[in-house]
């Protein structure tokens, strides 16, 4: 298993130009979006290079004609345990990013076993520099960390942990 990469190791990387080209993409077509799980959580500080990102599932029709070369799947609802949600999955330069619907979401409460929606707000992203990338929204960090403590997954309370290390 390949040891994950900081922030500043990601840059000039195909992951970073894999970042820099679907969020061309997002802001040329005017398609809102929000950087969610492990790369918003690597923003604030965890070690963890995952993509996700968060789009309207009434965006997925545009999104699949753009992005038709590169999907892997989707856009399906998946539900694995701990999501329920609409998800399409793109490979570029094999790396995976994942385009998840920000409707009806629900997660796995990691106390409860309870199934809760999650209320995720694409608008509230805050415009932050991501490798050299400025302006792309990125999930609050009090929302994320919201989230994951919801979730409590042993990668989430991790990612809560170095955040929290870091902006302390």
């Amino acid at each position: 298993m390949a040891r994950p990469m900081h922030m500043t190791e990601l840059q000039n990387t195909t992951a970073h130009a894999t970042l820099r080209w679907i969020t061309s993409v997002f802001k040329k077509h005017a398609i809102p979006f929000q950087i969610n799980g492990g790369l918003a959580a690597q923003t604030y500080g965890a070690i963890r290079p995952l993509y996700d990102i968060d789009v309207r599932n009434s965006d997925f029709p545009q999104l699949k004609k753009l992005f038709s070369a590169y999907i892997v799947s989707g856009p399906e609802r998946i539900a694995d345990g701990h999501w329920e949600l609409e998800l399409m999955t793109l490979n570029h330069n094999d790396n995976l990013i994942d385009l998840a619907g920000t409707d009806d979401v629900q997660m796995k409460n990691g106390q409860t076993q309870e199934w809760v929606p999650l209320l995720c707000d694409i608008r509230k992203g805050m415009p932050t520099m991501v490798l050299d990338i400025p302006d792309l929204p990125v999930i609050p960090q009090a929302d994320l960390i919201a989230y994951k403590n919801i979730l409590a997954r042993p990668t989430d309370l991790v990612d809560i942990e170095q955040m929290k290390r870091t902006h302390n």
